[in-house]
């Protein structure tokens, strides 16, 4: 099927709520606040946006099939200014320190590595290579794509603060991305005709966001649509589980949009041969730019004894094994070798397919909607600490630079979240943003697990 590639800017007309997986039921027991999900929110929420636009393709197919979020990001500018600035969340190796005896101010970031001896019981140990003072993580935290590029190519890893940084909630309004706010609510007692009655005890609060109107702070994905489905053009669509209204734009995407594309992938990729002169293997960073959901296979979850870590895709393996990834005829393999990442955190949606049924009173409803089950979802930042080396294949090895280019095809601004490659062999060029070379799962297609690479080196004390 022919397709083409969309850019899709979401402008909020008021402030978002998004909620988390907890189940909240205002005034029961102590429950009076429902929380909200970190800044900035999941991309599947803009998949579920767009996917109403969708027209039936006539098939036998379901809108689901046609619709693939290649890239999510923050986004300022774009109204005044020329061209929009995607910002991705700060990658969790990133830190601030001050050699004062705590933290404020901070004087400098710096980006951790791990250090050239491992650790006790052979786990690697990942650290800093300034020594003295102090240390902390990056809070809410954005890179415009300029300073994630620098920070790809390891001029990040002891320096003063970038400019250009900007946070969910700073004081210096200069550098504040959204403000937040709490909103009050009431629930409805349902049970009463039209549920239109108030229910005693129900108040609560909940988090809202409200993006800065100034940098006109929105959001921006692009997309990957069938050529023949006429979505182009600005449309009203609802956002979250509360159905926020926002705007949506979308237009044909062009070579103006590529912030991180092909020149940037020979940068890094040229960085990282001259920084291992004596490789393979090679040294390669791979950072999490979207949220990833690595235990959601029903058929592994099930299988007794099996281990779904949540902080990783279960075939990568270390720091003393080597592992290949589940894709079909790669020429390298990978070892893990030190990992930072945040905290996962359940994540859930609700399943609306049913049929909509109307009761004599008029009130629609969806029957046999209902909650999908919970899944554990590691935020965006994420670092993985990686070598790569050439496979063998038939009994000969690899040529290694050959190796590392199909190893940035599978993982260079793509998504870990792949069900299978086919077998491609030595020589036989194929584009890695084919449709049929990407065959991706349900948080695949829902812009989860996109990755982009960069360089690192063990710490060297001086």
């Amino acid at each position: 099927m022919n397709t083409k590639d969309l850019v899709a800017e979401f402008i909020p007309m008021a402030g978002l709520s998004f909620r988390d997986a907890r189940p909240f039921q205002p005034g029961e027991g102590e429950s009076h606040v429902a929380h909200g999900i970190p800044f900035p929110p999941h991309p599947e929420a803009f998949w579920s946006a767009l996917r109403p636009l969708m027209p039936k393709m006539g098939n036998g197919t379901t809108r689901e099939q046609h619709l693939r979020l290649t890239g999510f990001s923050v986004a300022t500018g774009g109204q005044r200014d020329k061209r929009t600035e995607p910002l991705f969340p700060a990658p969790a190796d990133f830190f601030e320190w001050s050699s004062g005896p705590d933290l404020s101010p901070t004087e400098g970031c710096a980006t951790l590595a791990p250090l050239a001896e491992d650790g006790p019981d052979r786990e690697p140990v990942v650290w800093t290579s300034r020594q003295g003072g102090r240390t902390k993580p990056v809070d809410g935290m954005f890179f415009p794509a300029g300073v994630l590029e620098r920070y790809l190519l390891g001029e990040l890893e002891r320096a003063q603060s970038p400019r250009g940084l900007l946070r969910t909630h700073d004081p210096n309004a200069e550098r504040r991305l959204v403000v937040s706010d709490r909103r009050i609510g009431v629930q409805m007692d349902i049970e009463q005709m039209n549920g239109r009655e108030v229910k005693a005890g129900g108040l609560y609060s909940e988090p809202l966001i409200l993006p800065d109107l100034d940098k006109n702070t929105h959001f921006r994905a692009t997309v990957r649509v069938p050529a023949e489905a006429p979505v182009e053009g600005r449309h009203v669509v609802r956002l979250g589980r509360e159905g926020r209204l926002a705007h949506v734009t979308l237009r044909t995407q062009t070579e103006a949009d590529s912030w991180l594309g092909a020149k940037s992938r020979e940068t890094i990729r040229s960085a990282i041969l001259a920084s291992n002169p004596d490789a393979p293997p090679y040294r390669v960073k791979m950072v999490l730019l979207t949220p990833a959901v690595f235990s959601a296979h029903m058929d592994i979850l099930v299988t007794r004894g099996f281990r779904t870590p949540a902080w990783k895709p279960f075939w990568l393996r270390g720091p003393v094994e080597w592992s290949r990834p589940v894709f079909a005829g790669q020429p390298y393999r990978i070892r893990l070798v030190a990992a930072v990442t945040g905290k996962p955190a359940a994540v859930g949606a609700w399943d609306t397919r049913g049929d909509k049924v109307t009761d004599v009173g008029g009130n629609a409803d969806w029957q046999g909607a209902r909650p999908r089950p919970l899944h554990r979802c590691l935020p965006a930042g994420a670092v993985y600490y990686l070598e790569v080396e050439p496979a063998t294949v038939g009994g000969e090895t690899v040529d290694a630079e050959y190796a590392l280019d199909r190893f940035f095809d599978d993982f260079w601004l793509q998504t870990l979240l792949v069900r299978a490659l086919p077998t491609r062999p030595q020589g036989q060029e194929s584009s890695p943003d084919s449709p049929a070379d990407r065959p991706l799962n349900h948080h695949g297609m829902r812009g989860f697990g996109w990755t982009a690479l960069g360089v690192w080196n063990y710490v060297e004390f001086n």
